[in-house]
């Protein structure tokens, strides 16, 4: 082998390693998803909804959480069991990361959500589809 074929070689290695690397990321992200049942939006009333404009808008999908100000990925899912979940990740709190780990109680109903984390819990209302 030639040396000037080695950074060549050193190129494709790298490339290699990061599309290997790249894949076994998206496969673990693509694994977290909150159930279907937790997902929406949700207000501590229901006047709160859209299209009212509310400081403190909650909402959940598959993949990521808005908790008044904070945003961030849900990283892990732990299910207790169909309507009660954990969740956590990092989340952005005015440019202010923090790590939540919230714990998800949905009502018999499915109307009402509790989000609580240690001794801090709120009651939500779940918004109509807009």
């Amino acid at each position: 082998m030639k040396f000037r074929s080695l950074p060549k070689l050193a190129t494709m290695s790298a490339i290699a390693v990061s599309v290997v690397m790249g894949t076994a990321v998206a496969t673990e992200s693509a694994a977290v998803s909150v159930p279907a049942q937790f997902q929406g939006d949700w207000r501590v009333s229901l006047a709160e909804c859209p299209p009212a404009i509310t400081d403190r808008p909650v909402w959940i999908n598959a993949i990521r959480i808005r908790l008044d100000h904070s945003v961030g990925e849900v990283r892990v899912v732990q299910e207790n069991d169909k309507r009660d979940v954990t969740i956590a990740g990092e989340l952005l709190s005015d440019g202010d990361p923090w790590n939540a780990n919230l714990r998800l109680l949905l009502s018999d109903s499915g109307s009402e959500l509790t989000i609580s984390e240690g001794d801090w819990s709120v009651k939500l209302q779940r918004c109509p589809k807009v």
